[in-house]
């Protein structure tokens, strides 16, 4: 509905109210907008939307991993020690931010299997949820050589969610979604475009 319409309805119902306040009947009519209207505004809508929130192409230096997002991400890797503990941070070959959704991606690469991809999956999900520090831990099962997983952790005012995928290629990656503010469902459908070059 544009707002020539919704200033007449708000102006119709305001003298209505006006006038049964005062004991006097008025008669009022509203006309619907029609359908090719209301398209428009929807369509309006998600214009504004895309262009708040446009789709980026995030990739590791190496090519390997891509993750097309929605949202206004920037490239951080020279300031990983904000983001990620200091024990994983020569790991980190791919760190983005959004400071409008305060999300932080993050691709790290632990280098080459040592392992069958099946036991790795089975020992990342044993670690994940023997870890009393995570909390609604969930590990799906692996497919297509990846595995993803989500938690939070923290307390109180301080709790952050993270989604996750384990990619097992020619080497070890993890790709997180991370954020303070974010659901878990709403980190899950940011790592759904993940791309995996072999």
């Amino acid at each position: 509905m544009n707002r020539s319409h919704t200033s007449l309805l708000l102006l119709a119902l305001s003298g209505s109210l006006l006038l049964a306040g005062c004991n006097q009947q008025a008669e009022t009519s509203v006309v619907a907008p029609s359908a090719s209207e209301v398209a428009a505004a929807s369509a309006t809508a998600a214009a504004s939307a895309a262009a708040q929130n446009p789709s980026q192409t995030l990739a590791t230096e190496d090519g390997i991993i891509s993750l097309t997002v929605n949202g206004r991400f920037e490239d951080k890797l020279a300031e990983s020690a904000q983001y990620v503990d200091g024990a994983d941070s020569n790991k980190i070959s791919l760190l983005q931010y959004d400071a409008d959704q305060d999300i932080a991606i993050t691709v790290s690469n632990f280098g080459a299997p040592k392992q069958p991809a099946e036991a790795y999956f089975a020992k990342l999900s044993e670690s994940l949820k023997a870890d009393q520090g995570l909390n609604d831990t969930t590990v799906d099962t692996p497919a297509d050589q990846r595995m993803g997983y989500r938690f939070s952790h923290g307390q109180d005012d301080n709790v952050l969610n993270e989604s996750c995928v384990a990619v097992y290629a020619k080497n070890l990656y993890t790709v997180c979604a991370t954020s303070s503010t974010a659901s878990l469902p709403e980190l899950d459908a940011l790592l759904k475009n993940l791309t995996v070059k072999q």
